[in-house]
């Protein structure tokens, strides 16, 4: 037994023995787990850097005023990144990102600080230098100039190296410093990415700025930056200009099916339903997946009244470009007019209240699918409803008149005279013959006709 109990080791050296087994297991799985990691970060940090070129807004040097406030250069640096954020959430282009916007980098989380003792923000920067990726740094400046009354007036500049790629001074220059950090982040999206930054402006109903990213890209020697262009520009130009600038286009790049689809509204607004037609059938032959052609040609089929094939044939576009917020918003106002010709009419305004809030979430600035919601809801009788939705369009778009023509009928069936008769006044002062035009819908007709015969009216 003596001699057993010298030969065998004891427990706790046994012990010992194990841990130490254990300790070199765990470091090699950690090494191997580092590894991996390791090896996705490179392979995803590569196909970043092939995929956009990286923009870092490095530094920021402000007025001894705006520091005094508390602001800093990484609070003007994050705002700015904010308000290109959403310009890009604006724009919601088909076509790959060309840029990214970020600030200078921070130390990464404790958990990613390093790999080896090399920082892992230094990993990120050698490789995007090595693939000829290495970040374009931007820096900018705000000064605030003082006014004999009413406060400083707020100036900026973007450079990138010694180019200035926005200038906001003299008639630009403005007392609101937020407009001021707004403008400087259209001007850096605009100056990398003009395209879709004059998308965003227009869907921000921002003319002027979208006018400026157009001029960029108009001079652009890239035939898919002019196709887009041209398609842009015939949004706010004439009937006759956006004809050119969407054949323009199409000649461009005879596939263009957005461009089919526009000229196939603008001639199904002049009343030729026959060319109309055939460019949205020649969209749906160019791109059978899509559904761009499809919504054309549903809108065509409405403009002719049949209302059924048109229903049927946009809900398949909404499916195949779920994006496209005009698309269960035409479905909605079809199922409204729809529901003028059945005795039970509460289930196709229900249906119609649910698409036109489904095309308010694909857009949330979209104030036409927001009053047609509240039409729908007050038709079903949902007052309260109906009204936040009202007050949320008018919100959007304060200068519409059929807005407040909307909102007065709701107050008028909630009881609220006096409220009513003040959203009547605000319509009529935007366009005094709101309520003597034949109504754009034919189920607004009613609601015109309510307010008009209500002696709450008639006593205004």
């Amino acid at each position: 037994m003596t001699i057993n109990a010298e030969r065998r080791p004891s427990l706790g050296v046994r012990f010992l023995t194990f841990c130490t087994s254990v300790s070199t297991f765990w470091r090699a799985v950690t090494s191997a787990v580092v590894g991996l990691a390791v090896t996705f970060l490179t392979f995803w940090l590569l196909s970043t850097a092939l995929r956009t070129q990286p923009v870092v807004i490095a530094e920021f040097n402000l007025p001894p005023p705006l520091l005094q406030q508390g602001y800093t250069s990484e609070v003007i640096i994050r705002r700015i990144l904010d308000d290109v954020n959403q310009l890009r959430h604006a724009s919601r282009l088909r076509r790959t990102e060309l840029t990214t916007f970020e600030g200078a980098p921070s130390s990464p989380p404790p958990h990613l600080q390093s790999v080896g003792g090399i920082s892992m923000v230094s990993i990120e920067y050698v490789l995007r230098a090595i693939l000829g990726y290495a970040p374009l740094v931007v820096q900018g400046e705000i000064i605030a100039k003082n006014l004999d009354q009413g406060g400083p007036l707020f100036e900026g500049r973007l450079r990138l190296g010694p180019t200035i790629i926005s200038m906001r001074e003299g008639k630009l220059a403005t007392q609101d410093l937020d407009k001021l950090i707004q403008d400087l982040a259209f001007d850096l999206y605009r100056f990398f990415d003009p395209l879709r930054a004059a998308y965003a402006a227009w869907n921000i109903d921002d003319l002027e700025d979208m006018r400026i990213a157009l001029r960029q890209l108009l001079a652009s020697p890239q035939k898919e930056d002019l196709k887009y262009a041209l398609l842009l520009r015939s949004f706010i130009v004439t009937p006759a200009l956006a004809e050119a600038d969407l054949r323009e286009a199409i000649r461009i790049d005879p596939s263009f099916i957005d461009a089919l689809s526009l000229l196939s509204g603008l001639e199904r607004r002049r009343g030729d339903y026959e060319a109309a037609m055939a460019h949205a059938e020649q969209a749906i032959r160019i791109a059978p997946a899509r559904g761009l052609g499809l919504y054309a040609k549903g809108r065509v089929e409405r403009s002719k009244g049949r209302l059924a094939e048109a229903l049927a044939t946009l809900e398949e576009a909404c499916r195949r470009e779920p994006l496209l917020a005009t698309c269960p918003n035409q479905v909605g106002e079809i199922l409204l007019e729809m529901s003028l010709f059945t005795d039970t009419p509460q289930a196709l305004q229900r249906a119609a209240y649910n698409a036109f809030l489904k095309a308010a979430e694909i857009d949330r600035s979209y104030a036409a699918a927001l009053s047609n919601a509240a039409w729908a809801a007050a038709a079903y009788a949902d007052l309260p409803e109906a009204l936040l939705l009202a007050n949320a369009a008018i919100d959007l778009s304060p200068a519409d008149p059929t807005y407040h023509l909307r909102q007065a009928w709701i107050l008028k069936r909630q009881g609220a005279d006096v409220e009513a008769q003040q959203a009547i006044s605000r319509a009529l002062h935007l366009r005094p013959g709101a309520l003597d035009e034949r109504p754009e819908h034919p189920w607004e007709r009613d609601m015109v006709r309510e307010i008009t015969d209500w002696p709450g009216y008639k006593a205004r």
